[in-house]
């Protein structure tokens, strides 16, 4: 039964979907593991660590990204400041303070949300340790260190200013990255074990017997008819079924139950004047509310709309506003056909039928 077209049709669409999981799901681990150190910190919380353990840590590397609570000790205003600038602000102000703790025999650099007025013998901080960045250590450690060759500074600081503030944004933008890739994956667990679940079958099957249809449609396809193929976009036209098939789904439509077709360009424009391209589409419906668009080249939709029409003419071809308004307006959309056609002034479904007929 899933050997032929179908079957394929339905292969391909759950292989695209497995590949856009892995992907997902690789981008997910592969960005939490790259600030796994932050992560870890961000979700327990800052550790408590002596002046000590602090110095242990060799270099920045190590360091980096870790939240710790620190006991310091004498603690005094560097005099330097982090200025911002934005639209509200375009002189700048002062957002934090840089001031510097001593940390057993050196000194560590932390930048605060508050200044000091004056030394202090020892304070608290928590907050996350971060590499020294050049500017910080051109505008601080540097001069410092040059008046004062003795004095040692830590080569990391400790950031105290929002220092959640990207993991609580990395969160809400993963969580819910995340649930749709669980619910992606649980898709493909069903649809993959059992294909009469996937929506193209779910589809087929509201026009009748699900094996018949596709016994119909293998027998159809293997036979001479109109195929078209735009990149990942593909359409099919036999005898009595347009199967459009795009990266991801899948659409069965049977020509009886056409109703109306057109092509719609999409233009893309620059400065709103020069159309630099174009995107022509295959839109299709069907009595029973069942929309098919299918981008393709501009002949193909024109060739595929001559398919149409000679395969099923009862249904009515081009757009007019007033068919769109009227297809949003009935929710029940069996009776558009016999609407639209009065509407139009066009005969009635079995005359065009018939009329064709005759012609050919």
């Amino acid at each position: 039964m899933w050997n032929g077209f179908c079957g394929n049709l339905i292969r391909r669409t759950n292989r695209n979907l497995l590949i856009l999981l892995v992907i997902v799901f690789a981008a997910l681990i592969a960005f939490f593991g790259f600030n796994r150190q932050y992560f870890l910190g961000f979700f327990r919380g800052a550790q408590s660590v002596t002046a000590q353990q602090l110095i242990a840590i060799s270099g920045s590397a190590q360091a980096g990204d870790r939240f710790i609570r620190l006991q310091g000790g004498r603690t005094i205003d560097t005099g330097i400041t982090h200025i911002t600038k934005d639209d509200n602000h375009p002189g700048g102000y002062t957002d934090s303070y840089f001031l510097a703790t001593a940390v057993g025999d050196r000194f560590l650099i932390v930048r605060s949300p508050h200044s000091l007025a004056a030394t202090v013998d020892s304070a608290s901080f928590e907050g996350r340790l971060q590499p020294v960045y050049p500017e910080l250590r051109s505008h601080l450690i540097d001069p410092v260190v040059q008046d004062n060759p003795g004095v040692r500074f830590l080569s990391f600081y400790l950031d105290e200013e929002d220092y959640k503030t990207f993991g609580w944004t990395s969160v809400i933008i993963a969580a819910p990255i995340l649930l749709l890739a669980l619910w992606g994956l649980w898709l493909y667990l069903q649809r993959s074990g059992e294909f009469s679940r996937h929506p193209f079958a779910k589809r087929l099957a509201r026009c009748g017997q699900l094996e018949m249809l596709t016994q119909q449609i293998e027998a159809e396809t293997s036979q001479a008819h109109f195929q078209a193929k735009r990149g990942t976009v593909s359409l099919d036209i036999t005898q009595h079924w347009l199967l459009s098939g795009s990266l991801f789904s899948a659409t069965p439509m049977q020509l009886q139950d056409l109703v109306w077709a057109y092509r719609h360009v999409m233009k893309r424009k620059v400065y709103f004047l020069i159309t630099v391209s174009k995107r022509h589409s295959l839109i299709a419906y069907d009595r029973l509310g069942q929309k098919v668009q299918t981008q393709l080249d501009e002949a193909k939709v024109s060739e595929a709309l001559q398919e149409l029409a000679r395969l099923a003419p009862q249904a009515v071809y081009g757009y007019d506003r007033r068919l769109f308004r009227l297809w949003r307006k009935n929710k029940d959309k069996s009776g558009f056909l016999s609407e639209a056609r009065a509407m139009l002034d066009l005969p009635d479904a079995q005359s065009a039928r018939s009329s064709t007929m005759l012609q050919g």
